[in-house]
């Protein structure tokens, strides 16, 4: 596994950059992950908070594109960014050997841990609260329209929300809960992939 670490966005790994045209009125940030509408257009990859991204079914929605370089629209307190509206996405593509930080969530807290028998199974990506902030998960109870792989932990990694204290887990201890996980996007379920075609018949 190359060596390459974009820590700030959660990706290491291969990291190929792609660039796409934005669907109109998204509101993306940085670090959002991103799906297309049927026209090519990207767009957030989860519609609503507290949801798992939908099994592939079809055409080239519910496959992931990738994850966000910058914010779909300039922020209003950013006085560095002229207020123009973005025509096309950046993003890091979700491809086999590109691996991306997520936490691990469990709808059961006590059961949001790190645990050996989680490295190389496959789960659903989720878009849930943790600890009252919306984050891009693993959701260690579905695998119904799996994802994503997990290849290894991050246990003293906690992006995105206030500090919950470190750990030198894997282990069951508090510290560790919704600790990170570095995963991999199953080829099956990226749009841009190598491993797959851009449509399919089956």
């Amino acid at each position: 596994m190359p060596s390459t670490v974009v820590i700030t966005l959660g990706a290491k790994g291969i990291c190929r950059k792609g660039r796409l045209p934005i669907a109109s009125g998204q509101t993306f940030r940085a670090g959002d992950f991103l799906a297309v509408n049927s026209s090519g257009q990207v767009q957030a990859a989860i519609a609503s908070t507290g949801s798992d991204m939908a099994a592939w079914s079809s055409g080239i929605t519910n496959l992931v594109v990738g994850r966000a370089i910058e914010d779909a629209q300039p922020q209003a307190n950013d006085p560095t960014i002229i207020p123009t509206v973005k025509l096309f996405a950046e993003f890091i593509i979700a491809e086999p050997g590109t691996w991306f930080e997520l936490p691990l969530y469990h709808p059961t807290a006590s059961s949001a841990y790190p645990s050996p028998s989680q490295v190389g199974a496959q789960y659903n990506f989720s878009y849930q609260t943790i600890t009252n902030n919306a984050v891009w998960c693993v959701n260690l109870n579905a695998t119904n329209a799996a994802k994503l792989q997990v290849e290894d932990f991050l246990p003293d990694y906690y992006p995105g929300w206030p500090d919950i204290g470190q750990a030198s887990a894997p282990s069951t201890g508090t510290l560790s809960q919704y600790a990170s996980a570095w995963v991999e996007f199953l080829g099956g379920a990226c749009l841009l992939s190598g491993a797959r075609p851009l449509t399919r018949t089956n």
